[in-house]
């Protein structure tokens, strides 16, 4: 997996390359955690090019959904996810938690 991170005002655009699971997701923590920890709390995570979406994977996304909660503003959404990485939330009704945009214009008004 690779990560990529734009500034852009007040938000912080993560793109994701590649599968999020066992191997992978802590390394997405670490950056998520990374980003938290230096106050950029209004996160967009581009997942586009992510074809696999792993139970470890789901585990960060709902962790930092919740520590970006505690901050005034924070939020997360996340944008552009395959029909398969979709389903596979949707299968353990994670989509009622995590905020989902269908692609990254509507993941920036999401933050108007």
């Amino acid at each position: 997996m690779r990560l990529e991170v734009d500034e852009e005002n007040d938000k912080s655009i993560i793109h994701v390359n590649g599968r999020v699971d066992a191997t992978t997701a802590p390394q997405l923590e670490n950056q998520l955690n990374t980003l938290l920890d230096g106050n950029h709390t209004r996160l967009i995570i581009d997942f586009n090019n992510v074809d696999y979406l792993s139970s470890a994977g789901m585990r960060v996304l709902l962790a930092m959904t919740k520590r970006v909660q505690g901050f005034e503003g924070g939020k997360i959404v996340l944008h552009s996810l395959h029909d398969d990485v979709m389903e596979i939330i949707k299968m353990a009704g994670f989509e009622q938690i995590l905020k989902i945009a269908p692609g990254e214009k509507e993941a920036r008004e999401y933050f108007k």
